[in-house]
């Protein structure tokens, strides 16, 4: 038998370059399906994922977060550079 209980943890980070012409049309979108807006250069700012952060930078943008279970998958789409970045992890 096992004496002890390993600990899973994964995380997974990808990053998509958002065409100009589609990011407008993506950023309203997002909005109408429940993204909340979170902007990096205030201080009070409520995106607060450590793991994000080095991915992020100075930005503004949307953000929408599921949990189930033990896995959080985030999604985020940042406006100032353009990119959407998808977060996933397990507990």
């Amino acid at each position: 038998g096992f004496s002890s209980i390993n600990q899973i943890n994964i995380n997974m980070v990808m990053i998509y370059t958002i065409e100009d012409n589609n990011l407008s049309e993506l950023l309203k979108i997002s909005k109408e399906v429940g993204f909340k807006e979170y902007n990096t250069n205030l201080n009070d700012n409520e995106f607060t994922n450590l793991e994000l952060k080095p991915y992020l930078g100075k930005s503004t943008g949307l953000y929408k977060t599921k949990w189930k279970y033990n896995e959080i998958k985030t999604v985020i789409i940042d406006s100032t550079h353009s990119k959407l970045i998808y977060y996933y992890n397990i507990l």
